[in-house]
């Protein structure tokens, strides 16, 4: 049977096209095969469809004969795609219900025989949607510029005209007393173990987590967290400060005086999109400098041009190495926008003010590389001592020899990364980019289960965030929006 539908196949193809038809093809592929028949013959009309193939076939042989002909039929039947052409009765009749109605093409099928999807299934819209936290809740609704292909691939981001009428459970701000957000975090999960793939099994060494996590405080870290989240709030919230992930300004901590937080100064530059802030935060009796992050719904532009853009800047800060190279982008972001001025004077003022003591330096996203080259100004241009970092889903911001000469810099950094993350995975190690140590990596695993992996002093730790990264690429948006907090505006009510 298979001879004789290559044999109709290859004749058909060969055949002349009947352009007198062409007025009464049907214009869905999808009908059964003889809803239209040319009353002369007898014989079904082609659909738009059918015609398509036959043409590529005929180009085929027309253009390279012999075996490239051949090869073409093959791959029309192989495909189960194919439906016999007119004139060729019995053709597929072996394989069974195949010849009487279209079929979806194999997965492999080339996208320019036949897409299953509609038109402007690429096409970038802005949707509503809701991430979702890893025990099935609901997170405050996000604005995001996606095409419809890339929805379909963030299982964990909920269209909000889908989510019924049920309200999404709040997680709770970063107000006292409010319940913490994010995943529960224990380094021995022991009684997981059975459902902990062979290669995540290290994430289960209490003793390795302990030695690689020795300074992380996870109070200080949720803290921060929500610090951040709040640099995503209306600006006019922030500078009041009673935005609703702010807190209660007139809360009292229990070991001194005063509100949680007192805002120093809201560093916003409309023209570069820029915004950040500093104050004095009373919980943890230091100076915070927060930053955000890249507008939500522009990440995935934000993200294809980090992967194509390369401008590499030599480091002037005295004592950084002279092969020190960070990316333009950010470099030229902090120096050229009124963000380095605002931000360093306050951070001077408050050491004046209170004494010597910590500054943490935190941020999400493009905040997170900000935040990067601001701890590592404050240390060497200022000369503030006990500076800080801490960053959630930063992208990579100079090169080796940078993240090694911040690292002697700036001693204490943790850079969060949860999931596949997109923004980590860019710009790329094959541009000459590397990460920052350590690295602190918030993985989900099926039944809320959250698993935590301290990871090694390279920056660039195999085992981590960059396993899950294909060809060191990851794609998850969602993954980008929750981490301790959540790290985006919320649409269409702000907070």
């Amino acid at each position: 049977p298979l001879a004789s539908d290559l044999q109709c196949c290859v004749s058909h193809a060969a055949k002349p096209r009947d352009s007198s038809n062409a007025h009464r093809l049907t214009t869905s592929g999808s009908l059964p095969l003889g809803s239209n028949v040319d009353s002369s013959s007898g014989l079904p009309i082609p659909t738009p469809l059918q015609l398509r193939r036959i043409s590529h076939v005929r180009t085929a042989m027309t253009s390279f004969r012999g075996p490239r002909a051949l090869l073409s039929c093959l791959l029309l039947l192989a495909g189960a795609v194919w439906v016999k052409p007119p004139g060729c009765h019995g053709a597929l009749d072996w394989l069974p219900g195949h010849a009487l109605t279209w079929h979806a093409p194999a997965s492999w099928w080339p996208r320019w025989l036949w897409s299953p999807h509609p038109p402007g299934y690429d096409t970038p819209r802005r949707t509503l949607v809701h991430p979702m936290w890893p025990d099935g809740s609901l997170a405050s609704p996000v604005e995001l510029e996606l095409s419809p292909r890339q929805l379909d691939a963030e299982p964990r981001l909920v269209p909000a005209r889908s989510s019924g009428a049920r309200r999404p459970p709040r997680r709770g701000g970063p107000g006292p007393g409010a319940p913490s957000s994010g995943p529960d975090v224990a380094y021995n999960m022991s009684a997981l173990t059975p459902f902990v793939p062979q290669d995540k099994a290290w994430m289960l060494d209490a003793d390795q987590a302990a030695r690689r996590g020795e300074g992380l405080d996870w109070v200080v870290a949720r803290r921060l967290a929500e610090y951040v989240a709040a640099s995503y709030c209306n600006t006019s919230n922030i500078a009041a400060w009673n935005c609703t992930r702010c807190g209660d300004p007139s809360s009292e901590d229990d070991e001194s005086s005063g509100p949680e937080f007192e805002l120093e100064t809201l560093a916003w530059d409309a023209a570069w999109d820029l915004l950040g802030f500093v104050g004095w935060s009373n919980t943890l009796q230091a100076t915070v400098i927060a930053f955000r992050g890249t507008d939500s719904r522009s990440i995935y532009n934000w993200v294809t041009n980090m992967r194509t853009w390369r401008t590499d800047l030599n480091l002037t800060t005295p004592g950084a190495p002279a092969n020190a190279l960070v990316h333009g982008g950010f470099l030229t972001s902090w120096s050229g926008s009124s963000l380095s001025r605002s931000v360093t004077r306050a951070a001077a003022a408050l050491q004046r003010r209170h004494g010597p003591h910590p500054v943490h330096a935190t941020g999400h996203s493009l905040g997170g590389a900000l935040a990067t080259i601001c701890a590592m100004e404050l240390r060497a241009l200022h000369g503030l001592h006990d500076v800080r970092l801490t960053t959630f889903g930063s992208p990579r911001v100079g090169n080796a020899v940078f993240a090694a000469w911040l690292q002697r810099v700036v001693p204490e950094h943790w850079r969060f990364t949860h999931n596949r993350d997109i923004v980590p995975s860019v710009a790329p190690p094959y541009m000459g980019f590397w990460h920052l140590a350590r690295e602190v990596w918030v993985l989900d695993q099926a039944g809320a289960a959250t698993l935590v992996g301290i990871c090694d002093a390279t920056g660039e730790d195999i085992r981590c965030h960059n396993s899950v990264c294909h060809l060191g690429l990851c794609s998850s948006v969602a993954d980008h929006l929750l981490y301790l907090a959540e790290m985006y505006t919320p649409r269409p009510m702000g907070c």
